[in-house]
Formats: structure tokens, C-alpha cells, sequence
């Protein structure tokens, strides 16, 4: 089996691999000609704010940026897998900005090859979650990284 048939996709990424938009896919997948799964999105929202944490969500690469300069979050949950601007590009340009290079980050990602994990710590994550992933391994992830912060050096 080749690395792309093993591999799992984004919407976005299907749709450019297929040359048709994500809403394309998305009505593929609701009619059952192609097989998905759901990652936590919604679920992972509830999840942590009944967890007592206060969640700021943005919808794209740009807003990641913008609010994390403008309201100084503890945490950053950055999904790498993102479209136009991937999450490796947000994650360089958060250490690279004076704001933002001391939150932590936390990549949730599907992305498990080693190469792509090395990269997403080379970049500047301080943390990597592989999807899908158990609610108390993020937790305790989450956790911790609220409660040690960043040390910049």
C-alpha cells in the first residue's frame, strides 16, 4: 500500500488531489460515496470549556495570528493541517513575532510520520498530539503546558 493510500486527508487536501472544491467532498462523504471520520472539532470545544477553560476559536491561519497578539492566550491548539496557510508556516510566524513567541503550542495534528513530527518541533511547537488521541492524554497535555508556560531562551 503506497504512503497515499495509507495517508488521511483533509477535506481541503482531498479536494485539491481531486480537483474539486471541499464542499465537493463534503457531499461525498454525507452520501456515502467516500470514507471519513470526524475529528474532535465541536466535541474538543465542549470538552474543554467543561473543563473550566476558556476557549477563544478561529477559522482560519490568519485569525491564529491575530488573536494570539491581540488577547495573549496561555495555550495554542494549532491543527498543521490547515488550508492556504499550513500550520508549520503559523507556527514559525508565532515564534518569529515578539507577541506570540512565548505561548505555548501545541500541535493536533494528523500527522505521524517522524519527519512531519520533527518538523512540527523544529518549527517551534512545544507539544505534539497525534489524532485521533484519548480526551485525557489532552488534558493532561493541556494541563501541563498552562502550568509550566514557555521558557524563551
Amino acid at each position: 500500500m503506497s504512503d497515499r493510500e495509507k495517508k488521511a486527508y483533509t477535506t481541503f487536501e482531498a479536494a485539491a488531489i481531486c480537483h474539486v472544491t471541499h464542499h465537493s467532498i463534503k457531499n461525498w462523504i454525507k452520501q456515502g460515496l467516500i470514507k471519513a471520520s470526524r475529528t474532535p472539532g465541536g466535541h474538543l470545544e465542549k470538552l474543554l470549556t467543561d473543563e473550566g477553560f476558556d476557549l477563544i476559536k478561529v477559522s482560519n491561519a490568519t485569525e491564529v495570528g491575530l488573536k494570539a497578539a491581540q488577547l495573549s492566550p496561555d495555550l495554542i491548539l494549532l491543527d498543521f493541517l490547515m488550508p492556504e496557510i499550513n500550520g508549520f508556516e503559523v507556527c514559525k510566524a508565532l515564534r518569529e513575532n515578539e507577541l506570540t513567541r512565548s505561548t505555548p503550542i501545541m500541535a493536533v495534528t494528523c500527522l505521524s510520520k517522524e519527519r512531519d513530527i520533527e518538523r512540527i518541533f523544529s518549527c517551534g511547537a512545544d507539544e505534539y498530539l497525534a489524532k485521533p488521541f484519548k480526551v485525557d492524554q489532552l488534558l493532561d497535555k493541556v494541563r501541563e503546558l498552562i502550568g509550566r508556560g514557555r521558557v524563551v531562551e
